[in-house]
C-alpha cells in the first residue's frame, strides 16, 4: 500500500540571488546552473535537513559538498560526503571540509564502511546514474543502523522520459516511475513515505509526453544536423516554459520553486522523493 509522506515543517526554499550567494557560497562560483535549477537542488537538501539533527549522516553523491555542509549546519552530529569524482571531492574538501564535515571518494555500489555505521543515508539524484542500483540499495541498507533512515530523490520517469524505453538523459542508466521506485525500496526497507517535487497537472503531462516523443525521434537524426539542432532548441525552450507555466497555473501554496510536498494523487511530480526506514 502506498504510504504518502506526511506534511513536514519545511522552510520555503525560495531565495533571492543575493541570499543564495550568502547561504551556499562557493558552490555558485563560476557555476552555469540556472537560478531555477539551483532552487530544485537546494530544495532537496532543505527537505533532507529535517531528518538529520543529532545524526551521523552519509551523503552519497555529494558533488562539490555544499549539501553536506548544509546538513552539518542544520544539526547533523557529523556528515561524510561521498562521491566517485576525485575532482568534486577535492573541491568539496577545499571549500566545505573540516569541522563536522569530511569528504571521501569511492563507488556508491561498494561503500567502504562497516555495517550499521550511520543514522541517516542521504542520496539525492543518484540512483538513476547507477547501473548496479540494486547493489547500491543493498549497501545503503547495510551501513544504516537499525532505526536509520534512507532519503533519496530521482527524476520521475513519467515526467522526464514519458512513453520511451530508455531515459532521455544520456547520463541516466535507468529512471523509475513512482510505483516502480516505491516497490523497489520496499524490497529493502520496512517503511517508505512518498513525496514529490515540482508537481504539475495531467494536462501538462500530455504536453510533456508529446515533447518526449519528439525528442525521441531526434535520436534518429544524425548528430550535428542543423534541423536536429533547431528542433532541440525548440523542445528545450518548451520544456523550460512548461515548468514556469505550470508554476503559474497551480496553487502557489502547493508549489513553490524547489519545495517538496507529500504525494498528491491528482498531480504528477517531476521528481520523486522518498524517505525509507530500515
Amino acid at each position: 500500500m502506498l504510504k504518502r509522506g506526511r506534511m513536514v515543517n519545511t522552510q520555503d526554499c525560495r531565495m533571492s540571488k543575493g541570499r543564495l550567494k550568502q547561504e551556499w557560497g562557493s558552490w555558485l562560483e563560476g557555476s552555469e546552473i540556472t537560478y531555477l535549477d539551483s532552487q530544485y537542488h537546494i530544495g532537496r537538501y532543505v527537505f533532507a535537513s529535517q531528518f538529520v539533527v543529532g545524526k551521523y549522516v552519509l551523503d552519497i553523491a555529494c558533488g562539490v559538498g555544499y549539501g553536506s555542509s548544509y546538513l552539518a549546519k542544520k544539526g547533523a552530529s557529523r556528515v561524510i560526503g561521498y562521491d566517485k569524482s576525485l575532482e568534486a571531492i577535492s573541491n568539496a574538501t577545499k571549500y566545505y571540509g573540516g569541522g563536522k564535515t569530511e569528504f571521501i571518494s569511492g563507488d556508491a555500489a561498494m561503500l567502504p564502511f562497516v555495517d550499521n555505521s550511520f543514522n541517516c543515508v542521504v542520496s539525492l539524484e543518484t540512483i538513476e546514474h547507477i547501473k548496479e542500483y540494486k547493489k547500491f540499495l543493498s549497501e545503503c541498507k547495510r551501513v544504516l543502523k537499525g532505526d536509520g533512515s534512507f532519503i533519496c530523490s530521482t527524476p520521475n520517469r513519467n515526467a522526464t522520459s514519458p512513453i520511451l524505453n530508455k531515459p532521455l538523459s544520456w547520463c541516466h542508466t535507468q529512471e523509475f516511475c513512482l510505483e516502480e521506485l516505491h516497490q523497489l525500496l520496499l524490497d529493502y526497507f520496512g517503511e517508505v513515505q512518498v513525496f514529490g517535487q515540482d508537481y504539475f497537472s495531467s494536462m501538462t503531462k500530455i504536453v510533456w509526453q508529446l515533447r518526449g516523443t519528439a525528442k525521441g525521434m531526434l535520436n534518429l537524426i544524425p548528430k550535428g544536423g542543423t534541423f536536429a539542432e533547431w528542433m532541440s532548441k525548440i523542445i528545450f525552450r518548451q520544456q523550460h516554459q512548461l515548468v514556469r507555466f505550470s508554476v503559474g497555473e497551480m496553487d502557489t501554496v502547493l508549489l513553490r520553486e524547489g519545495k517538496i510536498l507529500p504525494y498528491n494523487d491528482g498531480l504528477i511530480p517531476q521528481n520523486l522523493v522518498m524517505v525509507a526506514k530500515k
